[in-house]
């Protein structure tokens, strides 16, 4: 009995113990030792400096003190360094010992300066909650080129004990910036970089873990800045070792890539104008002679036309912004969206701009890739509006996506024609010992090249070979969006129009419907290139490589 009291009471005691720890706020916040929030903004002056403010938000429950490695400083220096907690001032310590308590380095910060880097330190204060405000000057921020300047900065390290949940990295100077004269590119981190009312802004998407970093690259014109850090490089030589294990190129590292493309250059370059000339000429007499005069009169592949992608791409006779131009033909054709043009008033002059209002969401019945892109619309949209802007906006941001989605299309497309005998696979070797495979096309897909001209021939000549057929508008509005990818809508629809008048009032689409459809898919396919050109865009998740500041580690200690 006395055994069970005991065992109960031991229960209890333990649940109690147990209950307290888990509600008592101080315990609770003991454990929680992160970096919630980040924001650095950077001021460019004309020297060259730059004021760096970095407002951070973190819950602290260990170490004697916060500090910061910049390393990596070309020219640079470091000064001015405070911190400002809840309105008060921390006292600057000139030699500060990083071995002295936490007590002893309450509202006080210093500079460690170590033979390669900087170690800006401040006392934790009580465990818990704190926002601090830093502010310190970095002397030539900005770097002099051979060609341009630029600001090449790691503003959050890897491999610190505690990285940021959230990051943004505004910068700024006494004149806009903007795509029409910088470039910009984010390294290290799932994020994106823009230039927004003026100024450059980076922010991540998901917390960084140990291995991230936050790395921005900025060129600028020449005579921007008056800093004394003058390199001897060109822009494109820095870019080319920043993009190295980067997702804004692709294979960038790659031996066998180096080796054909040395080979192609210095060895072979006589033999690749030979056989591009070769190439043309055939092209040529294919396409002028082989087919002129001669018609397809229906369309030249029976399954869904993206099923051709990969091929008319291989041939050349289609590309993006075409395949995207069939997509919201296809969509407007079907009733899933609706497309209207509506007023926007330009610098000179008023002028109408095309709106896609999403009106069915229901992707149970499309193919997986169609299925995708009207997801992509419906993340783009507010409140399924989607404005031309919004969408080049959102391209811009998610190219990695959107190039990813073009890069499934044509693989499963070339999968397809594979499987139904219009390209084949076969193992080659290039300088007979580098093995590799490629997409070869049958007789069979030759075949569907030449229906695709004669195809074009047909559309382009409607209005001579049909003047006696009934008008079928549903079968020219399927006609039309197949003349979408092939990039020809403007032609085709005046051919319609000589042949049945009513066409305009009895098709889904109107002419200038179709060319603002285009324009618009045009629009996204800029903003997707611009991205990957330093017009900004998603950040990357490797490189930056060569980069000024930073370091690894920093945190808490």
């Amino acid at each position: 009995m006395k055994n069970k009291l005991t065992y109960k009471l031991f229960i209890f005691s333990f649940l109690f113990i147990l209950l307290c720890s888990v509600l008592n706020p101080m315990n609770s916040s003991a454990a929680t030792h992160e970096l919630e929030e980040l924001n650095i903004q950077v001021e460019l002056n004309k020297d060259g400096s730059a004021l760096i403010k970095e407002h951070r938000i973190a819950t602290l429950s260990e170490g004697t003190e916060n500090y910061i490695i910049i390393g990596n400083l070309g020219e640079s220096t470091i000064k001015d360094f405070s911190v400002t907690e809840n309105g008060t001032t921390y006292e600057y310590v000139d030699n500060w010992n990083i071995d002295a308590t936490r007590e002893e380095k309450i509202n006080k910060n210093g500079i460690v300066k170590e033979r390669d880097h900087y170690e800006l330190a401040w006392g934790i204060g009580e465990y818990g909650k704190h926002e601090y405000h830093l502010q310190y000057t970095v002397t030539d921020f900005i770097k002099q080129l051979d060609d341009s300047q630029m600001l090449f900065w790691q503003f959050v390290n890897d491999e610190t004990n505690i990285p940021p949940q959230r990051v943004t990295v505004e910068i700024e100077a006494d004149k806009p910036l903007t795509e029409d004269e910088e470039r910009i590119w984010a390294f290290g981190f799932e994020g994106d970089i823009h230039f927004e009312d003026d100024k450059i802004i980076a922010r991540n998407d998901s917390p960084l873990n140990s291995s991230e970093y936050v790395t921005i690259l900025a060129q600028f014109p020449n005579n921007e800045f008056t800093t004394n850090d003058v390199i001897n490089s060109t822009f494109e030589e820095i870019k080319e070792e920043a993009f190295a294990g980067s997702d804004y190129t692709k294979d960038n590292d790659s031996i066998f890539f180096t080796i054909i493309v040395f080979v192609l250059l210095f060895l072979l370059v006589p033999i690749v104008i030979i056989g591009v000339i070769i190439f043309f000429i055939k092209a040529d007499k294919r396409k002028y002679k082989d087919y002129e005069g001669k018609y397809y009169r229906d369309v030249p592949y029976e399954g869904p036309f993206q099923n051709t992608y990969g091929l008319m791409s291989k041939i050349n006779l289609s590309q993006f912004d075409y395949l995207l131009a069939s997509f919201i033909l296809k969509w407007i054709h079907e009733d899933k969206i609706r497309f209207e043009l509506e007023e926007s008033q330009g610098f000179f002059r008023t002028k109408e701009v095309g709106t896609i209002y999403l009106v069915d969401h229901d992707t149970s019945n499309l193919q997986t890739e169609e299925a995708n892109l009207f997801e992509f619309f419906k993340s783009a949209s507010n409140d399924d509006i989607l404005t031309e802007d919004d969408f080049k906006k959102w391209s811009k941001k998610h190219y990695k996506r959107i190039s990813k989605w073009e890069e499934k299309v044509k693989k499963n497309s070339l999968k397809k024609m594979n499987t139904e005998g219009f390209v084949e696979k076969k193992k080659e070797k290039f300088l007979g010992f580098i093995p590799y495979e490629k997409e070869e096309i049958t007789e069979l897909g030759r075949d569907f090249e030449g229906n695709v001209y004669m195809f074009m021939n047909y559309l382009k000549d409607y209005s001579l070979l049909n003047e006696h057929e009934p008008a079928n508008v549903k079968l020219w509005d399927e006609y039309m969006i197949w003349a979408a990818l092939l990039g020809i809508t403007d032609v085709v629809y005046e051919q319609f129009k000589v042949v049945y008048p009513q066409y305009e009032q009895e098709s889904s689409f109107t002419p200038i419907m179709l060319s603002n459809v285009m324009s618009y898919s045009s629009s996204v396919n800029n903003a997707v290139s611009s991205a990957s050109s330093g017009g900004g865009g998603s950040s990357s998740i490797g490189g930056g490589g060569g980069s000024f500041g930073g370091g690894s580690g920093g945190g808490t200690r």
